[in-house]
């Protein structure tokens, strides 16, 4: 894993976290690899989005750089699946939030905006209900 490059979050340790942050920040800056980032924190078996953690879009702010935005879809199939059929899984490619709105912003924002991207195009494919309740409020960080 990390050959791979594979960086875990610390919950239990802020420091650790911190250190975590700024190595994937270093990454990005050197051009080492890029990061991807899963804003939710963690796997689940439902076609619901979870609350975003907006720390992780601290990252390309630390890093100045833009903010590629993805879904990906077909996941909570694989489980039922494996191993004996395959899953489709689709990634798709939805927008570029340019370093420059991403910079200057507050995180809880900028998470805001690539999760409103993310439940528009689901609510447009008729793959979950864009709950808007579930943005953060911009005041709550």
């Amino acid at each position: 894993m990390r050959r791979c490059c594979y960086l875990e979050i610390d919950r239990e340790n802020p420091k650790n976290a911190f250190r975590t942050v700024e190595r994937a920040v270093d990454f990005i800056k050197t051009g080492t690899c890029p990061v991807g980032l899963f804003p939710e924190g963690h796997r689940t078996h439902s076609i619901q989005m979870d609350e975003f953690k907006h720390g992780c879009f601290l990252i390309a702010e630390k890093a100045a750089c833009p903010i590629v935005v993805c879904c990906v879809r077909g996941t909570e199939k694989i489980h039922k699946n494996f191993p004996l059929r395959h899953t489709d899984v689709y990634v798709d490619v939805l927008s570029v939030i340019p370093k420059e709105r991403v910079c200057g912003r507050r995180a809880i924002d900028v998470s805001n905006e690539a999760k409103q991207l993310i439940a528009d195009f689901l609510n447009e494919k008729g793959e979950v209900q864009n709950d808007k309740s579930a943005l953060q409020p911009a005041g709550k960080q």
